[in-house]
């Protein structure tokens, strides 16, 4: 993983699991491929990258809308962020996205705590600029940022005709405002269909079973049981 730094437009595929136990991870800016061929990365720790992104990415920017960023066939058990109070977005994936196509991704047991921070997601912390993420789930996730805004299980922030399509997220968030089981808030003609959501959400104000703050977006055949 080392390498998405170095070659930050290239490939990268796992070819057996990693466990980062006893070690912590500094987010990385890419615009390649990572395919993790339904291998797992277990006990990341994600530390803040300097700018207050939290990740396996920091940011995830596409060369154009013909190249997305994929993020495709992976597992993730047991990752851990802690907020330093520094916080502009978090997500176990990447804490900021623009053209990222995420596919088939699982994140299960995720911890992220702290007080304050914006843009906070189970995947990702802000999806925009037609992102899509798709066929995937956050299970048993604990999100205590008390502080925060625009927190989701799934993305915490999505805009400019981003997709969300069949995933789920189950769990518990404890945030400030513009708290969603599965987005935060939403922007500027983007899509969410086809998902499920079983989380227990406490905040001061705007808050909602599936999405805390809806604008200008399109929800169809989604459900919540929190």
């Amino acid at each position: 993983l080392a390498l998405m730094e170095i070659y930050p437009n290239a490939s990268f595929e796992l070819v057996n699991d990693l466990d980062f136990a006893g070690q912590s991870w500094t987010p990385v800016n890419f615009a390649g491929t990572l395919d993790g061929n339904n291998h797992a990365i277990h006990n990341l720790v994600i530390e803040n990258d300097g700018s207050g992104a939290y990740g396996l990415i920091s940011a995830a920017t596409a060369v154009d809308t013909t190249h997305p960023v994929v993020v495709k066939n992976l597992i993730f058990t047991s990752p851990k962020i802690a907020l330093d109070g520094n916080c502009y977005a978090a997500g176990v994936v990447a804490a900021t996205a623009a053209c990222i196509n995420i596919d088939n991704v699982q994140v299960f047991d995720a911890e992220i705590t702290g007080n304050n921070g914006s843009m906070i997601g189970g995947l990702v912390g802000q999806a925009t600029y037609f992102s899509k993420i798709s066929n995937s789930y956050v299970d048993n996730f604990n999100l205590n940022t008390p502080g925060s805004s625009k927190v989701g299980g799934i993305v915490g922030d999505i805009r400019t005709s981003t997709e969300v399509v069949n995933c789920a997220a189950v769990g518990e968030i404890t945030a400030g405002s513009a708290v969603g089981g599965l987005i935060g808030a939403t922007d500027a003609n983007c899509t969410i269909s086809n998902c499920l959501v079983d989380v227990t959400s406490t905040a001061k104000s705007i808050v909602g079973g599936l999405i805390g703050s809806l604008g200008r977006s399109k929800v169809t055949k989604c459900y919540t049981m929190g």
